[in-house]
Formats: structure tokens, sequence, C-alpha cells
């Protein structure tokens, strides 16, 4: 189920400290491309999917960098939302996104790592406020012009993630804050993708005395 907004906060300003603004972590490993991933949003209550649906493709081609994050955290603290997302646009295209019957929209910045517990992880930020069950902008979305999508599985390639369709971005000193423009997180199920981490090895057994 959708959790509430003041989570949704806490939950994406984490992403955004431990993925966007830290470069120095070093470069991610090189991974497995084009990566194909789906799967299906929990539709909240009362509401009918309409034009969009509630189900989603998205494809990676090549994972954003380092650089390329840290290039977007000095935008955000030097030019607030506008200059980030100008910075987002000179980015090129990544992969894209297509959500139920409406077009494919190109994404720009996405990471992809493995876990050590396993699993492999995408976090896909979107320069544009994602539509879900109609064919209109999300409410709010012209203060809350990004989009924030996180997706795991393990080496089975199913999983589970989650979604906020309209959020927005501020820089505080040292601090990112990310507020949804009054929508929950999205609880993303049935995901599914075509490069699945490798299976953990199994540990070795014991020798005998």
């Amino acid at each position: 189920m959708p959790v509430p907004k003041s989570s949704a906060v806490r939950v994406l300003a984490a992403a955004l400290l431990t993925v966007v603004c830290v470069a120095s972590a070093g470069a991610q490993a090189a991974m497995p491309m084009p990566q194909i991933w789906s799967g299906r949003m929990q539709v909240p209550a009362g509401v009918e999917p309409g034009e969009t649906g509630d189900t989603f493709e998205l494809r990676i081609f090549r994972a954003s960098t380092d650089v390329e994050a840290a290039g977007l955290v000095t935008a955000l603290k030097a030019g607030g939302q506008t200059a980030l997302r100008n910075a987002m646009y000179q980015l090129p295209a990544r992969g894209w996104i297509k959500i139920g019957n409406l077009a494919a929209t190109d994404v720009v910045f996405v990471r992809v790592v493995d876990l050590p517990d396993g699993r492999r992880r995408v976090r896909l930020y979107s320069d544009h406020a994602l539509r879900l069950y109609d064919k209109s902008d999300p409410a709010g979305s012209t203060a809350h012009p990004f989009a924030y999508l996180e997706l795991f599985a393990d080496a089975s390639g199913k999983g589970s993630g989650s979604l906020v369709a309209s959020a927005s971005l501020a820089a505080d000193a040292d601090e990112l804050q990310m507020e949804s423009a009054g929508l929950p997180v999205i609880e993303i199920y049935n995901v599914t993708t075509d490069r699945p981490p490798a299976a953990p090895k199994s540990q070795a057994a014991p020798a005998t005395p």
C-alpha cells in the first residue's frame, strides 16, 4: 500500500544523499546493458486506470556516471530546481520509460548498482513528472516537476519497487530535501528484468576434521 507523504520525503531525501550526492564513493561496477525492467503500479483506492493504465516498461541503455551525479547536485545547490532541470536537459538520453499506452519518454539520469544482499537496484530521477492514470500531469507538477522511481530485483529477475510521480528538490546547506506534490509513494509490484544479478555463490562446506 502507498505510504504517507512524510515517509516519501524521508525515503527520497535519503536516496538523494546516498546516490546523487556522493560521487567520491567511486565509479559503479560495469553493468550489462541494455536492461529492460517492467512492473505494475498499485492503483490508489477509488482511481481507475485511464489512458496510461498501471503498467510500465523501462529500458536502460547506459547508466549515469558519478561525474553527472555530482554536476546535478552542484546545479541544484547553485540555482535551485530551475538550474537542476536545465542541467538535466543537457544530459544525453540513457534510456526511456513507457507507462501504459502513452508514448515513451526519455530517461536522462538513472543509476544501477548491485547491492551487498545480492539484489540489483535501479534509481531513476526524471526531469519531468510522470503521468500515471490519465493524460494530464499530476496535480501540483508545476511546483513539483520531477519524478523518482526505485526498483529492486534478485537473481530470479523478480522484485518490487516504489514511485513518486511528482516531486520537488531543494538544497539546504549540505542537505538535499525532496517533497511530493501531496502524492503518496506508489508501490510497484511484479517487477521483472531481463538482466538480473548473478546468483550469490554458495558458501563452501566446512572441512571435515
